[in-house]
């Protein structure tokens, strides 16, 4: 979901930056020290001014906000929506 709104309409080298920006600024390690790429309780926990100082534009920074706090309330499942996928035949 976080790649999908960073990497609109960027070159991937900027979208790359951002996806870095985004992980050192969450500062989640890894018990072995390694930085850990956030989930959606570590970035509703950021301010639209934290991502907007690491290079996010106001509008993403928000976005990224938005849908994290969304996932955390339930009112975007996407881990039930993984779970519970149709068969191809099914959708149709």
């Amino acid at each position: 979901m976080t790649w999908a709104v960073t990497g609109q309409q960027i070159s991937v080298k900027s979208a790359i930056s951002l996806r870095r920006n985004l992980i050192l600024v969450t500062d989640l390690k890894h018990s072995v020290g390694l930085s850990c790429y956030p989930d959606a309780s570590q970035i509703s926990g950021l301010t639209a001014l934290d991502l907007h100082q690491t290079g996010f534009s106001q509008t993403k920074s928000q976005t990224l906000i938005t849908l994290s706090q969304m996932v955390q309330e339930n009112r975007l499942p996407l881990d039930l929506w993984m779970i519970n996928t149709l068969p191809i035949d099914e959708i149709h």
